[in-house]
């Protein structure tokens, strides 16, 4: 081997470990929580990979971002509350050399937080809001139409429903 080799063997490692240590360093995780419900959600609080962030408030249709590299291996969980009802939800895994797209979207009931992968959908979190919006006027519309109905059949049995209100409550 002469002189030359040796150089250039030896700066192609360092350019290799460099461009590995880069590549390292590059694994950004994004977890975005959404309020997609018509009332403000309170409380939340979110970790993953050795973080923790807080969001005192957050109003209908609003949603906040979290961009972070992971600290260390650890599961994701969510803990929200709404109205003194208090809901919590494990989600996703976080490692220091892997990304991961998360979107964690809370509706108007507390069963249950919808976990969706950013990395695999086309939607943009708006649309995701936007969609889950109409979905809540569109199931509150097939309730005043069937509550309607059965007041027309049998006036006096029939709950009926007022635009604006709780369709879960009894007028």
């Amino acid at each position: 081997m002469n002189f030359q080799t040796i150089i250039f063997k030896g700066v192609s490692a360092i350019v290799a470990l460099i461009a590995v240590l880069f590549l390292a360093g590059c694994s950004k995780n994004e977890i975005t929580v959404a309020n997609a419900g018509s009332k403000p959600w309170h409380g939340i609080e979110v970790s993953a990979g050795g973080h923790v962030f807080v969001i005192e408030t957050l109003e209908a249709g609003a949603f906040k971002t979290f961009d972070f590299d992971s600290m260390h291996e650890a599961g994701g969980f969510i803990s929200v509350s709404r109205e003194g009802k208090k809901q919590e939800q494990a989600f996703g895994y976080y490692t220091p050399n892997l990304t991961s797209e998360v979107a964690l979207i809370l509706g108007d009931h507390t069963d249950g937080i919808e976990v969706v992968d950013m990395e695999s959908t086309v939607q943009t979190i708006e649309n995701l809001v936007a969609e889950k919006s109409k979905e809540r006027y569109a199931a509150r519309r097939h309730l005043q139409v069937l509550g309607q109905e059965l007041a027309s059949e049998n006036p006096k049995k029939a709950p009926t429903f007022s635009e604006g209100k709780n369709p879960d409550k009894r007028h």
